[in-house]
């Protein structure tokens, strides 16, 4: 099985923060195979997708990226999370017998206090596992936030959909982001 992986950086029109969140990218211990910048009406590099803001939440843009995604793994990287340094390297350290991999993370709110700490709908978020490009395209991203008051349905929707297919899990039991 292959450990190539995509680095999906999904942003809005914010020049100084999707060019920091690139930065925090470039200062991973393993880099991505591939990085995908997809933003919203903003596109500076030629390798930039530029898309309009939909207020979906970027699930359009985490749509694209699946479908452009070359890597045997992808994982969604919000602009405005930090991740540790080392968190490709670990997740990818995990990946020999798992379909998934997800990490804990903490955010300074405590309404995100618990994210990370089990693979399902309501602890995870994009931001915190990758997945097997092709488990990933085989169950597709939901794109249908406009009609939820709130959190992440296109996330929790493909979370449920791969634990219900039983895929095999992996958990990397260290706190690798901080959601902002």
């Amino acid at each position: 099985m292959g450990t190539t992986i995509t680095v999906a950086l999904i942003g809005h029109a914010d020049k100084t923060l999707l060019l920091d969140a690139i930065e925090r990218v470039k200062s991973q211990t393993v880099q991505p195979d591939q990085l995908l910048v997809m933003t919203s009406g903003m596109s500076i590099d030629s390798g930039w997708i530029a898309t309009p803001d939909l207020k979906d939440f970027g699930y359009f843009k985490r749509a694209l990226a699946l479908g452009g995604a070359w890597g045997d793994w992808i994982t969604w990287w919000n602009f405005d999370d930090v991740y540790h340094p080392q968190t490709l390297e670990k997740a990818l350290s995990c990946t020999e017998s798992a379909d998934v991999v997800y990490w804990r993370m903490h955010g300074k709110k405590s309404a995100t206090a618990n994210f990370g700490f089990g693979f399902d709908g309501c602890k995870s978020s994009v931001g915190n596992w990758m997945v097997r490009t092709q488990s990933a395209r085989e169950v597709g991203y939901a794109i249908f936030a406009r009609d939820h008051l709130g959190g992440y349905p296109g996330d929790a929707s493909m979370i449920d959909e791969l634990n219900r297919r039983k895929v095999r899990v992996a958990h990397v039991a260290e706190y690798l982001m901080d959601q902002h």
